[in-house]
């Protein structure tokens, strides 16, 4: 994993709350973050919902795994799946982006949640998807049929989808109840984990997003930018940089050439590459 920050980088997300960005694909005349800054490295970025008064500036990594938290409650009219606590009709998922379904709270016990390419699964009709689906009970690898026998019994739950090229849209369904699960759609280009956030709209801290089109981008925010007689916290030099002033630095990255040519004071870690 590396530190990669790269020209005309910017994407569009419907992304709402706290949760890993789903990046919606490349704005005109831009660039995605999965080609530009690679599968696995990290990036700084800047989100911003227009009109909502909302932005972000963070570190972020790409296409990092993410972990859906599932519990089942009753909204009135039955039982639902809920994702990190909020009622979900729609997900999106991006492709080759390995999602974890984590079932260990106790009102799933008697859910098993399965995949099927037909809203409601077996109760429609349908069939189980099991394209790049892993099961597991306790930390290990099971069989479909054994993951369902076993789950009650479970202390840890879990349901891996490494989401395939060009998948079709998938429903999550329980396998003993109708009328529970969701919908996955496959249109995402990538997501980008909100690894750090560094400044933002709510005190620094990360914002719960509301409803909209954002836009996310490459930047180099400004606390990790170093010039000429600046007292720099933690920073990034990329590129052919010369530090020609004494000052003192808490910590950072220089990515080079950098020439140094007055006395830098480090009181943390100093990584030059």
């Amino acid at each position: 994993m590396a530190l990669v920050i790269n020209d005309r980088v910017k994407e569009t997300s419907t992304t709402t709350g706290t949760s890993t960005i789903t990046l919606s694909g490349a704005s005109s005349d831009f660039e995605t973050f999965v080609s530009q800054v690679g599968a696995g490295n990290t990036t700084f970025y800047s989100m911003v919902n227009t009109g909502q008064s909302e932005f972000e500036v963070g570190l972020g990594t790409v296409n990092a795994g993410v972990t859906l938290t599932i519990t089942v409650v009753d909204p009135g009219g039955g039982n639902k799946y809920y994702v990190d606590g909020s009622l979900q009709t729609s997900i999106n998922l991006a492709e080759g982006v390995v999602y974890t379904f984590n079932m260990d709270n106790a009102s799933n016990a008697s859910h098993p949640l399965k995949l099927s390419t037909t809203s409601d699964g077996t109760h429609n009709s349908g069939t189980s998807y099991n394209t790049g689906v892993v099961y597991k009970l306790d930390g290990s690898v099971v069989t479909e049929s054994a993951y369902v026998s076993g789950f009650a019994a479970a202390t840890t739950r879990r349901l891996e989808l490494t989401v395939a090229a060009a998948a079709p849209t998938l429903y999550t369904y329980c396998s003993s109840h109708p009328g529970m699960g969701f919908e996955l759609t496959t249109t995402g280009s990538g997501t980008l984990a909100r690894t750090t956030v560094i400044s933002s709209t709510n005190s620094d801290s990360a914002v719960n997003f509301s409803s909209g089109t954002k836009d996310v981008f490459c930047t180099v925010p400004a606390k990790k930018f170093v010039g000429p007689g600046m007292d720099a916290t933690s920073f990034v030099v990329t590129h052919s940089s010369t530090i020609s002033e004494e000052q003192t630095m808490d910590s950072g990255v220089l990515a080079g050439p950098v020439t140094i040519t007055a006395t830098q004071t480090i009181t943390g870690t100093l990584v030059i590459v």
